[in-house]
């Protein structure tokens, strides 16, 4: 059906590599600030990612930096999440599936219409077991150094946010960020053929399609 999509077959979202495919544990190093607001790391993830506290005009945030340099187009990180509901923090991963722990640290990655990843969907499990999960990879979309934010557009994952919200990301064209259903006519157009829109996943362009 998709090229490169594995249909998997475990019992659990649960591997080697911890809860949910990261493993977590306390950062033992202090960092130093990157950036206005930025606190020292609460807890790393596995991969080349930790999560960080930051100081804005809401109050206290979290937020997922890079921990280590990546180059552009390697794996970042890839985690394991069990199929649940649409949420705020949900990933949307087909036409009507969603991928949500809000208690992960991939849900703690920012929107940005200038992002500096991209997900790419790995395999999905089976309809017949009880538990299912799906695998994503987190790939870098330019060289990232450690303190850069992670962040992606969710409008290449998302058709119908649960919440939308007004894009804070530093660029000139402030907008809506509602999913890829949400946006005019003339930024879609835009989006698809010089935007994030090329790093879509298949359900996104599906729908786009009317498929």
């Amino acid at each position: 059906w998709i090229q490169g999509l594995e249909y998997r077959r475990k019992q659990d979202c649960v591997n080697a590599g911890g809860t949910h495919g990261m493993s977590l544990h306390v950062a033992t190093r202090t960092a130093m600030r990157t950036g206005k607001g930025l606190r020292a790391p609460i807890r790393r993830a596995s991969g080349a990612v930790e999560v960080r506290e930051t100081e804005g005009a809401v109050g206290v945030g979290r937020q997922l930096v890079a921990s280590a340099r990546v180059r552009t187009e390697e794996r970042v990180f890839s985690f394991r999440s069990p199929i649940g509901e649409l949420g705020r923090y949900s990933v949307q991963v087909s036409r009507n599936e969603h991928t949500v722990d809000e208690h992960a640290p991939w849900a703690m990655m920012n929107h940005s219409c200038v992002p500096s990843v991209r997900l790419e969907l790995k395999s999905i499990d089976a309809h017949d077991i009880p538990t299912r999960c799906v695998e994503i990879a987190v790939i870098a979309r330019r060289e990232l150094m450690p303190g850069d934010i992670i962040t992606f557009d969710y409008n290449t994952t998302e058709w119908q946010m649960a919440e939308g919200f007004l894009c804070g990301c530093e660029t000139e064209n402030k907008c809506t960020v509602g999913g890829a259903s949400a946006l005019p006519p003339d930024k879609l157009a835009r989006w698809l053929e010089h935007g994030e829109g090329q790093h879509a996943m298949l359900h996104i362009l599906e729908l786009l399609r009317g498929q």
